[in-house]
């Protein structure tokens, strides 16, 4: 899943880029930290939003389980069966998390790109 978003936003690269298309080095500086913030910021609370959606399907596998192991009825069969549905669902659930951290990666890339926008219109306005 971590190839799904970018790791670094490199501050240093994002400055010397804008230098050389003529963004004054202040407006440079004030972007790339704003950009960083933003970015670790919606990073940190993806891991978190995976971290507890992991520890809430780990809590509910452990009840599953539980429940299981106190039957006396319960045949291999049976075990078998609920062992694949929560094979499924776990599956299920880890494709849901990828499709909402690339929903997330979107939403940071078209804030991002209208950022860099709006600065453009501002400095051509502002010239």
């Amino acid at each position: 899943m971590s190839g799904l978003i970018m790791n670094h936003f490199n501050v240093l690269d994002y400055v010397e880029e804008a230098e050389k298309l003529g963004m004054s080095d202040e407006l440079a500086k004030f972007q790339a930290r704003k950009m960083e913030a933003l970015y670790t910021t919606t990073i940190d609370e993806v891991r978190k939003e995976l971290k507890d959606e992991h520890s809430k399907l780990k809590d509910e596998h452990k009840g599953l389980k539980e429940e299981l192991l106190s039957k006396e009825f319960a045949t291999r069969q049976d075990l078998q069966q609920v062992k694949l549905d929560l094979q499924r669902e776990i599956k299920e659930s880890k494709l849901e998390l990828q499709k909402e951290m690339v929903q997330s990666t979107n939403k940071i890339i078209f804030w991002v790109a209208g950022l860099l926008v709006a600065t453009g219109l501002i400095q051509h306005f502002f010239k």
